[in-house]
């Protein structure tokens, strides 16, 4: 069941991605893009479920993705802005670029902790996919503004910027009170994810910042665009697993 859900909304994205740029088949984009959202997050679901009471770990690559579309058809929803198209295939491509992870470099990891059934175990790794999809968004309209000169993109990048840095924060501090409550320590600094999961809150910290001062325009267009890369390879690309391919097609229920 689980693979089967995998499968169906990396292909429903990957539709939605080829549909989204042409005007005339924007509408079918958006809702393939919905319906492919809703089978991710029942994908969410299931892996949850299963996993209970131990915590599903290494979901970086497929958990994203339906938040990052729900946050791109919100934020390019209203037809006047320039790039909106673009900006929503850039959305539908990343989703299924994740998706594609997932398939090839699958990973299932589960923490035999009676501690991971805590509300902060939970809340930590929510918190950390609402952060990814919202840093990518900002990324994305890094991106469009380098591309479009678009006058909107800039806050919009500090929107996005301020919501993945919010979300981001309380994913520290609830993994921080998860970790203590269960190993007596609030963080494990010789765990590599740990540290770029720091890296990457200094590294949104200092950007933002740069938005808020209103200092070097160019330079911080650029550096929102360089979150798109920074996201996938310190972020994401932890949570892979090793190479499957062709996938396995096997137990798919």
């Amino acid at each position: 069941m689980e693979k089967i859900l995998l499968y169906s909304w990396t292909v429903i994205f990957g539709l939605a991605f080829f549909l989204a740029l042409p005007s005339k088949t924007g509408p079918a984009s958006t809702n393939l893009a919905k319906l492919g959202a809703l089978v991710a997050l029942g994908y969410i679901f299931v892996r949850y479920y299963r996993a209970w009471p131990m915590t599903p770990m290494f979901m970086g690559s497929v958990a994203v993705a339906p938040f990052l579309v729900i946050f791109g058809l919100i934020t390019f929803s209203k037809g006047s802005l320039p790039g909106r198209n673009l900006g929503r295939g850039l959305v539908f491509f990343l989703a299924f670029f994740l998706g594609i992870l997932a398939t090839v470099w699958p990973k299932d990891f589960y923490l035999p902790f009676l501690k991971t059934a805590s509300i902060f175990s939970q809340a930590h790794l929510a918190f950390n996919f609402l952060g990814k999809a919202a840093f990518l968004i900002s990324g994305i309209w890094g991106l469009l503004a380098l591309l479009t000169k678009n006058p909107k993109a800039d806050s919009q990048i500090r929107l996005w910027l301020a919501v993945g840095f919010v979300f981001w924060t309380m994913s520290m501090l609830t993994g921080e009170v998860w970790s203590y409550l269960g190993w007596g320590l609030p963080v494990v600094w010789d765990e590599a994810v740990i540290v770029c999961f720091m890296a990457t809150w200094f590294f949104y910290t200092a950007l933002l910042h740069l938005f808020l001062t209103g200092r070097h325009p160019a330079i911080r267009q650029i550096l929102a665009a360089s979150g798109l890369i920074w996201i996938v390879v310190i972020n994401i690309l932890p949570d892979l697993g090793p190479t499957r391919w062709p996938p396995e097609l096997s137990g798919l229920w």
